[in-house]
């Protein structure tokens, strides 16, 4: 719940407590499961490959045969929550969501985007739609203009590389093509494959997405 943002510093478990990735995490998605926003998906929209039953989806919920169990515990502390949410007394919920509004807003201000990884990043830009910032309000704008240059500037290096660094081969491709009397076409056709290779390299690079994620570049 986002009664987190209260707790303070010093308390056995605050926000702080949390790697810097989890708070990026969790701020914007204790906001999206208060306001908990409709957005229909298609009935072909589903994931039942995941389940192993899927006809008990909610088996992971199940108690455990022993009774004093951390399974147990976290059960017990998710019913607890849950029925806090139910409850229709919540005096510091609005307090808490403008803390963790703040909170989030504060941390978008000074990086490329929250956390710097993919869920925190997209889960922010949700959580600001919910919290009544359209898909055309400047700050939603600037949050995905902030994803999109995120992802250009993760994949405009390996790119780089793939252009320059195959540069060299290619010449020598051609050289040697050219010593060895080869015709026109085999002079520029075998160089070219060399090149196109290192862009081949780059694309698979890039679809798979392996490239190193760049870390935020100050304690969130």
């Amino acid at each position: 719940p986002p009664e987190l943002m209260l707790l303070p510093n010093w308390f056995y478990f605050n926000i702080y407590d949390m790697s810097s990735w989890t708070r990026g995490i969790v701020i914007p998605m204790a906001i999206l499961s208060t306001l908990r926003p409709d957005w229909r998906l298609p009935e072909r929209a589903r994931v039942d490959e995941l389940f192993k039953d899927p006809t008990r989806k909610t088996a992971a919920f199940d108690w455990s045969e022993q009774l004093i169990s951390w399974k147990n515990v976290f059960l017990a502390l998710d019913r607890g929550l849950k029925l806090y949410e139910k409850s229709p007394w919540k005096p510091l919920r609005q307090r808490a969501l403008r803390e963790a509004k703040s909170w989030m807003l504060n941390h978008i201000e000074r990086t490329e985007g929250l956390a710097a990884i993919y869920p925190a990043m997209m889960n922010s830009i949700f959580a600001l739609m919910a919290l009544g910032h359209g898909p055309d309000d400047p700050l939603t704008w600037s949050l995905l203009w902030k994803r999109l240059s995120y992802l250009v500037s993760e994949s405009a290096w390996p790119l780089s590389l793939c252009l320059l660094g195959g540069l060299p081969f290619a010449i020598a491709c051609w050289r040697r093509q050219r010593r060895c009397g080869a015709s026109r076409f085999e002079r520029f056709a075998w160089p070219a494959l060399v090149y196109l290779f290192g862009l081949v390299g780059w694309i698979a690079f890039v679809c798979h997405r392996e490239w190193p994620r760049r870390h935020a570049t100050e304690v969130i």
